[in-house]
C-alpha cells in the first residue's frame, strides 16, 4: 500500500520548492495516480509513484509500468472471491 505525503513532506522528499511541486502536479502528474485531493485545500502525494517518476523521468515506459502496478494493487481492482457457505 502506498504512503501518501502532505506537501511539506513531498517537497522535502524531492528537495524542491512548493512552486516546483505545483508545477510537477500540473504538468507531469496525474490526479488520482500521483496525487489525490482530499478537499479543496488538502492534497496528498503518492510517495512511491513520485519517487519512481523522479527516478524514471526519462523512461516513460518504466514509469508507466509502476503506475499499472499501483493500479492493480488497489483493493478496487482485486478479484472478488466467492464465500463458501
Amino acid at each position: 500500500m502506498s504512503n501518501f505525503l502532505n506537501k511539506k513532506a513531498a517537497c522535502a522528499l524531492l528537495s524542491v520548492s512548493f512552486s516546483t511541486l505545483k508545477r510537477y502536479q500540473k504538468k507531469y502528474w496525474l490526479e488520482g495516480i500521483h496525487f489525490i485531493r482530499v478537499n479543496s485545500r488538502n492534497v496528498r502525494y503518492n510517495e512511491d509513484l513520485i519517487k519512481d517518476w523522479m527516478q524514471n523521468s526519462q523512461a516513460e515506459k518504466a514509469h508507466q509500468r509502476a503506475i499499472e502496478h499501483y493500479q492493480a494493487s488497489l483493493l478496487s481492482n482485486q478479484k472478488k472471491t466467492k464465500k463458501r457457505t
